[in-house]
């Protein structure tokens, strides 16, 4: 495949548009609907409706919808608008709570940690190695990072941790083999990546800095050229004029460091990234969200750079087209066939986007030659989206949280083109960002929301 042209492969591909609402049935399955389109910007233009599932109650729920003026403000409002659901079921069924886990139930309740700043992005992790799970956020509009430190009941203790204003994420890994998960940060307004050694009995170091693009948004790490040390890979949303520094990628030493800056043209405004080997070479590979909306250049679309085994990237690049405003990106085996797909969430046109893959390097099934939308609902602004088997039923669900309505909700797929809404859950208000773990020591799995505007992590605690 080195040395292939680039391809807008959008306009060919099979793409499920799945939007979600509050409204509906909670066991009802919605059939996908097809639309032929020469144009990818067309299909998504024409899917007016929003991302993520979920309806589980027996009773009329009146939902706050706010609105932020643009993506990069966080915690701030412009605008207030109150939807009524009139066909919302209760999140919390009468089985919930009897310690009998039905086929297909989803329980949960909710509990609120209040932060007094601004989370985005928030992550599930052990950071002091006491076999209990801890919770950490960025905090975007502050100059700081909040360790929620878990004490194994469900209860934390919250700590503040110095940290340049500008973090738009935050991720956890150990970059000096100690054992000790550290932390890196990916920075907006001071245009480097933050990192946060862990020192140990709660402590991390002063805050260092890393070159890691100019307006650096989104990180991965992962061993990128197997070397045994972690390697960071970020994009930043301003690639410069000749877009060749979009995608950085620098190699870990081992011992906290980062190797030389390697740099790659990933689109005109990269959002997020995901790492992972998609064509079966056993080599990593990295898929990039590009979401431009600047003059008459208004797009969204994913772009696959394949891993080259010595730690960099080929020159061949796909791009697929998916709904405007994607945010966010993901590499699962949604649809069970052992290979990895693309999932997409889109802020802008309330939709998630599957693009499956076919364990070879290609997405979204080109022969197909249409898109395929499953329109559940409208209008509820899906920020992030994870996939997992939430109640360990052996079947994985789609997780959406929605920004605008302040919900977390969940969808199951039903089979033949089919979905099934399985729930949803009120949260605190403008959820950004999901983190999935057993949190009070249970066994089951809970969810922690990363709210901006209320300053606050919603724990969304199983309740079977």
């Amino acid at each position: 495949m080195v040395g292939m042209s680039p391809q807008r492969l959008g306009a060919r591909a099979l793409v499920t548009l799945l939007a979600f609402g509050c409204g509906g049935d909670s066991t009802g399955e919605t059939t996908a609907g097809t639309a032929e389109t020469t144009d990818a910007t067309d299909a998504t233009d024409a899917t007016d409706a929003t991302n993520t599932t979920n309806a589980t109650t027996d009773a009329t729920t009146d939902a706050t919808t706010t609105s932020a003026a643009t993506d990069d403000t966080v915690g701030v409002t412009t605008e207030t608008e109150t939807a009524t659901e009139t066909d919302a079921t209760t999140a919390s069924p009468a089985q919930c709570g009897d310690g009998v886990l039905e086929p297909g139930e989803l329980c949960f309740y909710e509990e609120s940690v209040p932060l007094g700043v601004s989370p985005t992005v928030i992550s599930a992790v052990d950071l002091d190695d006491d076999a209990v799970i801890d919770l950490v956020t960025a905090n975007w509009s502050n100059p700081s990072a909040s360790v929620l430190w878990g004490a194994g009941d469900g209860t934390f203790e919250v700590t503040a941790l110095q940290s340049p204003q500008g973090n738009r994420d935050l991720v956890p890994g150990d970059l000096n083999g100690d054992g000790l998960d550290d932390l890196v940060g990916a920075n907006t307004i001071l245009g480097y990546l933050v990192i946060h050694h862990n020192a140990g009995g709660r402590v991390f170091d002063d805050f260092g800095q890393a070159v890691g693009g100019a307006k650096s948004r989104r990180l991965a790490l992962h061993d990128f050229n197997d070397d045994g040390a972690l390697d960071v890979l970020v994009v930043s949303e301003e690639p410069g004029e000749d877009l060749q520094s979009g995608l950085v990628i620098r190699h870990g030493d081992g011992q906290g460091g980062f190797g030389p800056v390697l740099a790659y043209e990933a689109g005109m405004r990269p959002y997020d990234l995901a790492v992972a080997d998609v064509d079966g070479d056993a080599i990593a590979d990295v898929i990039v969200a590009d979401n431009v909306s600047e003059g008459d250049d208004v797009y969204s679309a994913v772009i696959v750079r394949y891993g080259d085994g010595d730690g960099g990237l080929t020159d061949e690049t796909r791009t697929f087209d998916v709904p405007l405003g994607t945010r966010r990106v993901i590499l699962e085996d949604w649809d069970g066939d052992g290979n990895l797909d693309i999932l997409t969430a889109s802020f802008d046109q309330d939709a998630l986007a599957i693009l499956p893959g076919d364990g070879a390097g290609d997405f979204a099934v080109e022969s197909q030659g249409e898109w395929i939308p499953l329109v559940v609902g409208a209008g509820d602004g899906i920020y992030d989206v994870a996939v997992i088997d939430l109640n360990q039923d052996g079947h994985r669900e789609i997780i959406g949280v929605h920004r605008n309505k302040s919900i977390v909700t969940a969808l199951a797929g039903g089979g033949e083109g089919t979905v099934i809404n399985m729930g949803y859950w009120p949260v605190d208000l403008e959820p950004l960002s999901v983190a999935i773990a057993d949190l009070n020591g249970d066994g089951w799995l809970d969810m922690a929301v990363a709210n901006a505007l209320a300053s606050s992590v919603s724990v969304l605690f199983a309740d079977y």
